[in-house]
């Protein structure tokens, strides 16, 4: 009986291991999941603060990095 007992507990002890690695996997893919939330918000605010300087500037001729507000204007979503 000894080598039932033994079999026995090697199956909980595989069941318990892979229920952990399933739980660890799952925590994982939830923190990559909210790195990537957390990366597009901070590239949306980066948008929005360069939407917000180009819209005060862009009538300035000494602007650092003037050159690109006119790729700016003829760019960017729905134009060509």
């Amino acid at each position: 009986m000894a080598f039932f007992d033994k079999l026995g507990e090697t199956i909980v002890n595989v069941g318990k291991d892979a229920t952990q690695k399933a739980k660890d996997l799952s925590g994982v893919a939830k923190l990559n999941l909210d790195i990537k939330a957390k990366e597009d918000y901070v590239q949306r605010q980066y948008t929005e603060l360069g939407r917000i300087y180009y819209e005060e500037h862009k009538t300035e001729s000494e602007v650092d990095g003037a050159e690109h507000f006119d790729f700016a204007l003829h760019s960017g979503p729905g134009r060509r």
